[in-house]
C-alpha cells in the first residue's frame, strides 16, 4: 500500500471513530437534558440517527429518539428560545413517554414527532447541553386507561361524584358511581361518546343517563352534562397547553387515545419550565 493511499485510509478510519464519538456525545447529551429537565423521575434513553454518515459532523441529525418510563412532571419540560447563530438541525425529535404522570394525573402512553428542530450549536458543543431554538409541529397521541381517566374525574369532581368506576365498550365510556343529589349520594349511570372541542376539551356527548336506575329526562340530562363537561382539559388537567392540540378521540376496548399536534411552545418568561441556565435554554 502506498503512502498516499494508507494516509487517505488511516484518515479515514479516524473520521469514523470521531464520528462514533460525536453521535454518542450527542446521544448522551440528549439524555442528560431530557433526565434534568423531568428532574431526575424516571428512566431516560437517547437514540440518534444522523443524515447520512457525516451528519454529525455537519451538526444535521434525521431524528433523536427520546424514550422514557416513569417521569413525572407539572407539564412537559421543552421550550424553545428563538435567537440567532449558528444553529443544528434535527428532522425529527421523537417523544415515546410511558407511565408518565403529568400534572400530578396518569397518562399510559404519550408519542409525539415533532419535525424540523433547530438547536444551538454552541451549546451543545461547550455546555453539552441540547438547548433547543424552533420547531414545527407533528403528529402527537395520549393514551389514558380506565383508572387513569377515572384519576381525572375523581380530582375534578370530588365535591360532587363518588365511588367512580370507568369502562370503555362498543365505541363509548361508561361512567358509574354516585353523584351527590340535594345533600345525598345518588347512584347513577352515564354513558356516551367522547367527543373533541375547540382544540383542548373532550366531552361526553349522545348519552344515556340514569339515576338510581331511572333515565333522566333530557332536560335533567343536559343540565347534568353541564356539570360533567368537559370530562377532560387537554391544557389544564394535563399541562399540556402549547404543546398538544386536539383533533380527535378514540375509544378502544381498554383505553382512549387522544390524538392531535405536538410542538413546542416558546419561551415566554422565566415562568416557563426549563427557563434556567442548565436546562432547555439559552
Amino acid at each position: 500500500m502506498d503512502d498516499s493511499l494508507k494516509t487517505f485510509v488511516f484518515g479515514f478510519l479516524g473520521l469514523i471513530v470521531i464520528h462514533g464519538s460525536l453521535e454518542k456525545r450527542a446521544r448522551r447529551d440528549a439524555a442528560r437534558t431530557a433526565e434534568e429537565a423531568f428532574q431526575h423521575s424516571g428512566v431516560i434513553h437517547a437514540r440518534i440517527e444522523p443524515r447520512g454518515m457525516f451528519g454529525v459532523f455537519a451538526s444535521r441529525l434525521y431524528s433523536i429518539d427520546i424514550d422514557g418510563e416513569g417521569l413525572k412532571s407539572d407539564r412537559l419540560p421543552f421550550v424553545a428560545v428563538p435567537r440567532s447563530g449558528w444553529k443544528g438541525q434535527i428532522r425529527h425529535l421523537r417523544l415515546h413517554f410511558g407511565h408518565l404522570t403529568l400534572n400530578g394525573l396518569p397518562v399510559e402512553r404519550f408519542e409525539a414527532d415533532i419535525p424540523d428542530v433547530t438547536y444551538d450549536i454552541g451549546r451543545a458543543l461547550y455546555r453539552d447541553k441540547l438547548v433547543i431554538r424552533g420547531a414545527g409541529e407533528g403528529p402527537a397521541s395520549v393514551r389514558i386507561d380506565a383508572a387513569g381517566l377515572r384519576a381525572f374525574i375523581d380530582r375534578k369532581y370530588s365535591r360532587i361524584l363518588s365511588e367512580v368506576e370507568v369502562a370503555f365498550q362498543d365505541n363509548r365510556v361508561a361512567i358509574t358511581g354516585k353523584l351527590l343529589v340535594f345533600g345525598a349520594p345518588t347512584p347513577f349511570l352515564a354513558t356516551g361518546e367522547l367527543e373533541p372541542r375547540t382544540g383542548r376539551y373532550i366531552d361526553l356527548v349522545k348519552p344515556t343517563i340514569e339515576m338510581n336506575g331511572r333515565p333522566l329526562s333530557e332536560t335533567a340530562a343536559s343540565n347534568l352534562l353541564k356539570q360533567i363537561n368537559p370530562v377532560l382539559d387537554i391544557s389544564t388537567d394535563l399541562g399540556l397547553e402549547g404543546y398538544f392540540t386536539l383533533s380527535s378521540v378514540s375509544i378502544g376496548d381498554k383505553a382512549i387515545t387522544v390524538f392531535g399536534r405536538a410542538a413546542i411552545p416558546i419561551r415566554r418568561g422565566l415562568d416557563m419550565p426549563g427557563a434556567t441556565e442548565d436546562v432547555n435554554h439559552d
